[in-house]
């Protein structure tokens, strides 16, 4: 019942998790973790987590920051979509991409030399100056009996994708050279930068202690519980591009979990599964492509130290392996306007990514915990066809620090 109540407090109002948010920078409590980023990301602080089952009837709240930023983006200037190349997203430039060239060809051709002598898109032109992301979460834990934990992970994302003055220059002129030849509505000429400020989908689960050393966990959103802002929610007019926060689809997780206590020491061990299901993106050269995203399997393998003066060092390194995706419709197809019929697997769409974390923590008293970690990605494939990661972005180094409040 608990449980449900602060689950319907979080749903009648996306400003109490907003104005959290707020707060927690005016305090300037600066807390970085996990890696979710505003085109929505699929691996998170949530993913890599291992809370331990509580005593029945105790809570335990979690509330931290994170701030990450994209700098590496992978590009195919063929146009095959298996040829990549990682770029520095601030070296990203027009003629990476076969859709700007396209739109120059076609305007080549239907325009001529007023085209050539006036309004002619320059290929070198930088595209990005920053792509920052600021998510706020809250997560809520139950112990509904000695041997389950039941739980809620929410989360409000702040997110700017910064566009060069430059690039906006070009997008005026692919408007100006639509409109000319009275095609204006196949383009939305683009802002000065691309915003996601909301809320993001809630995740519910439990956590169940079946054996002395092993745990069964499960979480999902399905229905009610993703009321984050998806792909075809975002708002993308003219001048105005918004970034999705929420997936289109249901997402459920299973792992089983083992861990093993020696003295000091904690050994652990995570794998499981996560379904997918049926996306969209409109973004970049992406345009209103429907993506069937291939599900994802997870293994982790950690260790947690506990040191002299309540203070204890944790380690893992988490691999996750996405199966291919398949998509239809857009510019699935060719870049320029020409989509699949039917469900067409994604080439080199079956991605694969390790992290390595590390972790200290010092225990301030009998309720309260802080923590300060850092996330360096080890492998990651970057390639597909999604703006997402993993897959085709990738953020730098991820530092971070937390707070977890004990109400036992």
């Amino acid at each position: 019942m608990a449980l449900t109540q602060v689950l319907q407090a979080i749903k009648r109002s996306d400003q109490y998790v907003k104005q959290l948010h707020i707060t927690l920078k005016r305090l300037k409590v600066e807390l970085r973790v996990g890696v979710s980023i505003g085109v929505l990301v699929l691996v998170s602080g949530n993913l890599m987590a291992t809370p331990n089952i509580l005593p029945k009837a105790s809570w335990e709240i979690e509330i931290y920051s994170e701030n990450s930023m994209i700098d590496t983006m992978a590009v195919n200037k063929s146009g095959d979509k298996v040829t990549w190349e990682r770029i520095g997203i601030r070296d990203l430039k027009l003629g990476d991409f076969e859709l700007y060239r396209r739109y120059d060809e076609y305007f080549q051709n239907n325009l001529g030399s007023f085209y050539e002598e006036r309004n002619q898109l320059d290929s070198t032109t930088k595209l990005i100056e920053s792509w920052l992301s600021q998510v706020t979460y809250i997560n809520i834990y139950y112990g509904l009996t000695q041997r389950v934990t039941i739980f809620l992970n929410t989360s409000y994302e702040n997110t700017v994708l910064d566009y060069t003055s430059k690039y906006e220059l070009e997008s005026k002129k692919i408007k100006e050279n639509f409109q000319l030849l009275g095609e204006g509505s196949r383009y939305k000429r683009l802002p000065d930068k691309a915003v996601g400020d909301h809320i993001n989908d809630i995740f519910l689960g439990a956590k169940i202690r079946v054996l002395k050393f092993f745990m069964l966990e499960f979480k999902m959103t399905a229905g009610l519980l993703r009321i984050g802002q998806d792909a075809k929610e975002k708002v993308v007019e003219e001048q105005v591009e918004e970034l999705q926060t929420g997936r289109e689809y249901n997402e459920w997780h299973a792992y089983i979990i083992g861990d093993y206590q020696m003295g000091p020491l904690l050994i652990y061990g995570k794998t499981g599964y996560i379904w997918m299901g049926e996306s969209y993106q409109r973004q970049f050269d992406n345009q209103d492509i429907q993506i069937d995203l291939g599900d994802r399997s997870m293994t982790q393998v950690g260790a947690k130290l506990n040191l002299p003066f309540k203070t204890n060092i944790e380690w893992n390194i988490m691999n996750l392996k996405s199966a291919a995706d398949k998509y239809k419709g857009g510019n699935s197809k060719t870049a320029f306007h020409d989509g699949y019929d039917v469900w067409t697997q994604v080439p080199e769409s079956d991605t694969h990514l390790r992290i390595l974390q590390i972790k200290v923590g010092i225990e301030l008293n009998s309720y309260l915990t802080v923590y300060g970690s850092s996330n360096q990605i080890l492998n990651h494939q970057l390639t597909g066809q999604l703006y997402e990661f993993p897959g085709r972005i990738e953020p730098e180094t991820i530092f971070q620090l937390g707070a977890t409040v004990n109400l036992y």
